[in-house]
């Protein structure tokens, strides 16, 4: 898809994402970026000892990223992982809040209403049978409202982030540390922003 959006485009995809979505945003390159700005302040990324991760953390990150074992975690120290287009945007939850306050919002900077449309519409196989996902969000159901969410990680950290439209709510969570359950964590939390409504 980044390469689909360069050759459309003619420019590079980090480009376009910082000239089309985050300074629409007003993202600030400390919030939300393609770079480690300010990497001795950069928190380091865990992973759990006795992983599938762990146990071929060779092929995936290089040798001067990986750090010491600490109480069954091994350090991996601040790196930018090379993809754009898969996950290369480094930054905090407030960044990615304020793309979350724009998709809440009754309109849009980044969509026009039709385009919000499609990109929350929920997809189908080829025989019509509907499947769990829209073009850029996996879908569940909470007290029979679909709530929509986006999971991730890499080089030892795990985040994931969900919006609530009928409750006109969003929250972000992101651990240095890729066994650690974020979804349990949002499971307890987010209840007290819902009105104590517990997922089914």
């Amino acid at each position: 898809m980044g390469e689909f959006v360069e050759r459309l485009t003619g420019i590079a995809f980090t480009s376009y994402v910082d000239a089309h979505v985050l300074k629409p945003l007003g993202i600030t390159p400390s919030e939300l970026g393609y770079s480690i700005l300010n990497s001795p302040d950069h928190a380091c990324g865990y992973l759990k000892e006795y992983s599938l991760l762990n146990a071929f953390k060779r092929l995936l990150i290089d040798r001067q990223f990986i750090g010491a074992y600490y109480d069954g975690w091994l350090e991996i120290y601040p790196h930018y992982l090379n993809g754009a287009a898969f996950g290369g945007l480094v930054g905090t939850a407030r960044g990615f809040v304020r793309f979350l306050q724009d998709q809440l919002h009754p309109h849009s900077v980044l969509f026009s209403d039709m385009t919000r449309s499609q990109f929350y519409a929920r997809q189908q196989t080829n025989d019509g049978s509907k499947v769990p996902s829209s073009l850029g969000w996996q879908i569940e159901t909470r007290n029979g409202s679909a709530y929509y969410y986006k999971e991730g990680g890499g080089g030892g950290f795990h985040c994931l982030m969900r919006m609530y439209p009928a409750f006109e709510i969003g929250t972000v969570v992101m651990i240095n540390a890729t066994r650690f359950n974020v979804r349990g964590l949002l499971d307890t939390l987010d209840p007290a922003f819902l009105g104590g409504h517990r997922s089914k």
